[in-house]
């Protein structure tokens, strides 16, 4: 991920094609998924992952793909998820 460059020129070049731009940002978001399940593979220290970050960011779409990542790395892991901590009044 070393050769990852976020200056403006770059990703200026990068957006001139939206659909480029979006393909482009869904495979660097896919890399970042696959890099930290083959991290928690290698590591059999981690424990726990956290997820952090404001309303609607992506933090529980983004728990449920390090969830298959890690199975498709023979890791069994659970999300829990604030959300499911509301109550309905």
């Amino acid at each position: 991920m070393s050769n990852i460059n976020n200056n403006l020129q770059y990703i200026q070049e990068k957006a001139k094609t939206p659909a480029t731009c979006v393909e482009h940002c869904e495979e660097r978001y896919n890399k970042i998924i696959e890099n930290i399940a083959k991290k928690v593979a290698a590591d059999n220290k981690i424990e726990i992952i956290m997820l952090a970050g404001p309303s609607s960011a992506g933090k529980t779409t983004t728990a449920k793909k390090i969830r298959e990542a890690l199975k498709n790395n023979g890791i069994n892991s659970y999300a829990i998820s604030l959300d499911d901590f509301y109550l309905n009044n």
